[in-house]
């Protein structure tokens, strides 16, 4: 049996939201703010509820990564994370509970 161990990131591990810094980091300040334009109404409708935050987040991922394959995109995500991830990870985040899951090996075990 396969263990998975999740870890909710933004606000929890980190100490800021990461997702539109990283979409600013991909493709740039021009077509950010253009896609926040062109996305304004999904953006009401997450503000008023009437759509769930998980459904926001696909809809923008979707629009700004569309026709992104998969190499390129795991190459902008390595570097976000080289460049900015460490400055806005909680200390105590990284030593309680994630060191204890890598430690134990959840997150690798052979079943």
């Amino acid at each position: 049996m396969k263990k998975l161990a999740l870890f909710d990131f933004d606000g929890t591990i980190t100490t800021d939201d990461s997702l539109i810094k990283f979409i600013r980091f991909a493709v740039g300040d021009i077509k950010t703010i253009f896609g926040m334009i062109l996305l304004s109404p999904m953006l009401i409708l997450y503000k008023l509820k009437l759509i769930t935050n998980y459904k926001a987040k696909e809809i923008m991922l979707s629009y700004f990564f569309k026709g992104i394959n998969e190499q390129e995109f795991k190459k902008v995500t390595q570097e976000y994370s080289l460049k900015h991830i460490d400055k806005i990870v909680r200390p105590q985040a990284i030593g309680k509970r994630i060191k204890w899951t890598l430690s134990s090996n959840h997150y690798n075990q052979k079943g």
